[in-house]
Protein backbone atom coordinates (compact mmCIF):
# COMPACT_ATOMS: atom_id res chain seq x y z
CA UNK A 1 0.00 0.00 0.00
CA UNK A 2 2.82 2.40 0.95
CA UNK A 3 4.89 1.46 -2.11
CA UNK A 4 1.88 2.07 -4.34
CA UNK A 5 1.36 5.58 -3.01
CA UNK A 6 5.05 6.44 -3.11
CA UNK A 7 5.04 5.51 -6.80
CA UNK A 8 1.99 7.74 -7.38
CA UNK A 9 3.64 10.64 -5.57
CA UNK A 10 6.84 10.26 -7.60
CA UNK A 11 4.82 10.31 -10.82
CA UNK A 12 2.71 13.27 -9.67
CA UNK A 13 -0.50 11.27 -9.61
CA UNK A 14 -2.86 13.08 -7.28
CA UNK A 15 -4.83 10.41 -5.45
CA UNK A 16 -5.90 11.23 -1.89
CA UNK A 17 -5.48 8.39 0.57
CA UNK A 18 -7.87 7.39 3.32
CA UNK A 19 -6.58 8.92 6.59
CA UNK A 20 -8.33 6.13 8.50
CA UNK A 21 -6.40 3.42 6.66
CA UNK A 22 -3.95 1.72 9.06
CA UNK A 23 -1.07 2.42 6.65
CA UNK A 24 -1.83 6.13 6.21
CA UNK A 25 0.59 7.12 9.00
CA UNK A 26 3.44 5.43 7.12
CA UNK A 27 2.45 7.16 3.88
CA UNK A 28 2.72 10.48 5.70
CA UNK A 29 6.29 9.58 6.68
CA UNK A 30 6.93 8.95 2.98
CA UNK A 31 5.56 12.38 2.13
CA UNK A 32 7.96 13.97 4.60
CA UNK A 33 10.85 12.16 2.94
CA UNK A 34 9.81 13.50 -0.46
CA UNK A 35 9.83 17.02 0.96
CA UNK A 36 13.32 16.44 2.35
CA UNK A 37 14.79 15.34 -0.97
CA UNK A 38 13.43 18.44 -2.67
CA UNK A 39 15.71 20.44 -0.37
CA UNK A 40 18.63 18.31 -1.57
CA UNK A 41 17.85 19.12 -5.18
CA UNK A 42 16.82 15.55 -5.99
CA UNK A 43 14.32 14.81 -8.73
CA UNK A 44 12.68 11.46 -9.57
CA UNK A 45 14.31 9.86 -12.60
CA UNK A 46 12.36 6.61 -12.73
CA UNK A 47 10.12 4.63 -10.38
CA UNK A 48 9.58 0.87 -10.07
CA UNK A 49 12.15 0.22 -12.78
CA UNK A 50 12.11 -3.49 -13.61
CA UNK A 51 15.64 -4.35 -14.70
CA UNK A 52 17.30 -7.52 -15.87
CA UNK A 53 20.73 -8.93 -16.65
CA UNK A 54 21.42 -12.14 -18.60
CA UNK A 55 23.36 -14.80 -16.71
CA UNK A 56 24.41 -16.58 -19.90
CA UNK A 57 25.21 -15.89 -23.54
CA UNK A 58 22.21 -15.25 -25.80
CA UNK A 59 20.59 -18.46 -26.95
CA UNK A 60 21.17 -20.42 -23.73
CA UNK A 61 17.97 -21.73 -22.18
CA UNK A 62 17.00 -23.96 -19.30
CA UNK A 63 14.28 -26.55 -19.71
CA UNK A 64 11.75 -27.50 -17.08
CA UNK A 65 9.43 -30.51 -17.38
CA UNK A 66 6.23 -29.70 -15.53
CA UNK A 67 4.29 -32.43 -13.71
CA UNK A 68 1.57 -32.00 -16.32
CA UNK A 69 4.00 -33.19 -18.98
CA UNK A 70 4.45 -29.75 -20.53
CA UNK A 71 7.95 -28.45 -21.19
CA UNK A 72 8.78 -24.84 -20.43
CA UNK A 73 11.80 -22.87 -21.62
CA UNK A 74 13.42 -20.26 -19.42
CA UNK A 75 16.15 -17.74 -20.20
CA UNK A 76 18.55 -17.48 -17.23
CA UNK A 77 18.40 -13.86 -16.09
CA UNK A 78 18.87 -11.88 -12.90
CA UNK A 79 16.13 -9.31 -12.40
CA UNK A 80 14.73 -6.87 -9.90
CA UNK A 81 12.66 -3.74 -9.45
CA UNK A 82 14.13 -0.50 -8.10
CA UNK A 83 11.58 1.50 -6.10
CA UNK A 84 13.11 4.82 -7.03
CA UNK A 85 16.06 6.21 -8.94
CA UNK A 86 16.77 9.89 -8.37
CA UNK A 87 19.08 12.42 -9.95
CA UNK A 88 20.50 15.43 -8.10
CA UNK A 89 21.31 18.92 -9.36
CA UNK A 90 24.83 17.76 -10.25
CA UNK A 91 23.56 14.94 -12.43
CA UNK A 92 24.48 12.16 -9.99
CA UNK A 93 22.15 9.19 -9.52
CA UNK A 94 20.87 7.86 -6.19
CA UNK A 95 19.27 4.43 -5.81
CA UNK A 96 16.49 4.14 -3.22
CA UNK A 97 14.47 1.20 -1.94
CA UNK A 98 11.57 1.79 0.44
CA UNK A 99 11.04 -0.38 3.51
CA UNK A 100 8.22 -0.42 6.04
CA UNK A 101 9.73 -2.81 8.55
CA UNK A 102 11.05 -2.33 12.08
CA UNK A 103 14.74 -1.58 12.43
CA UNK A 104 15.36 -3.21 15.80
CA UNK A 105 18.01 -5.90 15.43
CA UNK A 106 18.79 -4.79 11.89
CA UNK A 107 22.45 -5.74 12.22
CA UNK A 108 22.01 -8.71 14.53
CA UNK A 109 22.92 -12.23 13.40
CA UNK A 110 21.75 -15.11 15.59
CA UNK A 111 24.87 -16.90 16.84
CA UNK A 112 26.78 -14.81 14.28
CA UNK A 113 25.33 -16.98 11.51
CA UNK A 114 26.83 -16.38 8.07
CA UNK A 115 25.16 -16.07 4.68
CA UNK A 116 25.40 -19.00 2.31
CA UNK A 117 28.36 -19.35 -0.04
CA UNK A 118 29.72 -17.50 -1.89
CA UNK A 119 28.71 -14.57 0.36
CA UNK A 120 29.69 -16.33 3.58
CA UNK A 121 31.96 -13.45 4.57
CA UNK A 122 28.78 -11.55 5.50
CA UNK A 123 26.76 -12.22 8.62
CA UNK A 124 23.14 -13.19 8.02
CA UNK A 125 21.44 -9.96 9.05
CA UNK A 126 18.57 -7.94 7.64
CA UNK A 127 21.00 -5.09 6.94
CA UNK A 128 23.26 -7.36 4.89
CA UNK A 129 20.25 -8.68 2.97
CA UNK A 130 19.49 -5.08 2.04
CA UNK A 131 23.15 -4.55 1.19
CA UNK A 132 23.09 -7.52 -1.19
CA UNK A 133 19.84 -6.32 -2.78
CA UNK A 134 21.25 -2.84 -3.35
CA UNK A 135 24.48 -4.26 -4.76
CA UNK A 136 22.59 -6.38 -7.30
CA UNK A 137 20.52 -3.38 -8.42
CA UNK A 138 23.65 -1.24 -8.61
CA UNK A 139 25.46 -3.84 -10.70
CA UNK A 140 22.61 -4.23 -13.18
CA UNK A 141 22.20 -0.47 -13.59
CA UNK A 142 25.93 0.00 -14.15
CA UNK A 143 26.65 -2.92 -16.47
CA UNK A 144 23.46 -3.10 -18.54
CA UNK A 145 22.09 0.44 -18.48
CA UNK A 146 25.26 2.51 -18.07
CA UNK A 147 24.05 4.27 -14.91
CA UNK A 148 26.52 4.71 -12.05
CA UNK A 149 24.88 5.33 -8.69
CA UNK A 150 26.60 7.78 -6.36
CA UNK A 151 24.70 6.36 -3.38
CA UNK A 152 22.55 3.38 -2.53
CA UNK A 153 20.18 3.64 0.37
CA UNK A 154 17.24 1.98 2.07
CA UNK A 155 14.59 4.38 3.35
CA UNK A 156 12.42 3.09 6.19
CA UNK A 157 8.93 4.63 6.26
CA UNK A 158 7.66 3.26 9.54
CA UNK A 159 5.62 5.63 11.69
CA UNK A 160 5.76 3.15 14.58
CA UNK A 161 9.42 4.14 15.01
CA UNK A 162 8.80 7.86 14.82
CA UNK A 163 7.41 10.53 12.50
CA UNK A 164 10.63 10.96 10.52
CA UNK A 165 11.95 8.66 7.76
CA UNK A 166 15.15 6.75 8.42
CA UNK A 167 17.85 6.40 5.78
CA UNK A 168 20.40 3.59 5.77
CA UNK A 169 23.36 4.03 3.45
CA UNK A 170 24.48 0.87 1.66
CA UNK A 171 28.25 0.74 1.08
CA UNK A 172 29.67 -0.77 -2.09
CA UNK A 173 29.79 -4.55 -2.17
CA UNK A 174 31.62 -6.80 -4.62
CA UNK A 175 29.09 -9.40 -5.80
CA UNK A 176 31.39 -10.94 -8.44
CA UNK A 177 31.54 -14.27 -6.51
CA UNK A 178 27.72 -14.43 -6.46
CA UNK A 179 27.39 -13.64 -10.17
CA UNK A 180 30.07 -16.21 -11.02
CA UNK A 181 28.19 -18.87 -9.06
CA UNK A 182 24.85 -18.04 -10.67
CA UNK A 183 26.42 -18.06 -14.14
CA UNK A 184 28.02 -21.40 -13.38
CA UNK A 185 24.69 -22.89 -12.35
CA UNK A 186 22.40 -21.32 -14.94
CA UNK A 187 24.77 -20.35 -17.75
CA UNK A 188 24.33 -23.54 -19.74
CA UNK A 189 21.66 -25.39 -21.64
CA UNK A 190 19.81 -28.36 -20.28
CA UNK A 191 17.49 -29.05 -17.36
CA UNK A 192 16.84 -26.46 -14.70
CA UNK A 193 18.43 -27.24 -11.32
CA UNK A 194 15.93 -29.06 -9.12
CA UNK A 195 16.23 -26.55 -6.28
CA UNK A 196 15.29 -23.69 -8.62
CA UNK A 197 12.05 -25.31 -9.75
CA UNK A 198 8.84 -24.32 -8.01
CA UNK A 199 6.10 -26.70 -9.02
CA UNK A 200 2.68 -25.24 -9.67
CA UNK A 201 -0.12 -26.99 -7.87
CA UNK A 202 -2.81 -28.07 -10.26
CA UNK A 203 -6.51 -28.09 -9.52
CA UNK A 204 -8.17 -31.34 -8.47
Amino acid sequence: HVHSYMEKFLNRIDEPFDPDHPWSVHIQVGQRWLEQIKERGWKPYRSEWVMWLPLADPGVHLWHLHSSGQVFRYAPILSGSVDGLFVDDKGKFHLVDFKCCKTKGLKFAFNKEKMKAPMERLEKTKFNEWLLQAAVYDHILRTKYGIKCATRRMVVLNADEGPEPQEFMMPKLDITPLLDKLSGIFGHGGPMPAWAVKEEKGED
